[in-house]
């Protein structure tokens, strides 16, 4: 709740539960708070049940080979089969498609060999969390120099956060 007890709007992961009795040890709390510069505010967690449960749509969906990412303000897609930043990126209405994250991710060793991931599928993609909120999409994978060996590892979190404007 907000200083005034109005109900805040949030997103609430169970990170670890006791052995004994499975009841709640640690949460994430994925909340929204304007504040100007230098302000403070309180808020207030509470226990028990809520009708203030957040039925919004996951900001993550899986369409077939694509995730789609929508926060409102921006919308992305994904493709499954290739190790690229993102396939397509719109920011308030405008298509963005800079050639480096159509690129993938290009990493350039000490000997000057270049090691690219947008060809190449992840080895392993999740979703580990997906809610009204907060999203996170985990790419895992090994890349080639060119088409051969040696490869280089790569990890990759995408988040995406649902940001109200401002005022």
């Amino acid at each position: 709740m907000d200083q005034d007890g109005a109900p805040v709007r949030c997103q609430v992961t169970v990170l670890a539960r006791y052995q004994q009795d499975s009841s709640i040890k640690s949460l994430l709390i994925d909340f929204q708070a304007s504040l100007k510069p230098f302000e403070t505010k309180a808020y207030t967690l509470t226990c028990g049940q809520s009708d203030q449960g957040d039925k919004s749509a996951p900001l993550i969906q899986q369409e077939g080979e694509v995730w789609k990412i929508d926060t409102g303000n921006l919308q992305a897609r994904i493709l499954k089969n290739r190790f690229r930043w993102f396939e397509s990126l719109v920011v308030n209405g405008k298509s963005l498609n800079p050639a480096a994250a159509l690129s993938g991710a290009v990493v350039t060793d000490p000997a000057g060999q270049r090691f690219g991931s947008a060809f190449r599928p992840p080895e392993t993609a999740e979703i580990e969390r997906n809610g009204p909120l907060h999203a996170v999409l985990h790419l895992c994978g090994r890349h080639p120099a060119g088409t051969e060996d040696p490869r280089i590892g790569q990890r990759s979190r995408r988040q995406a956060l649902l940001f109200s404007t401002l005022d």
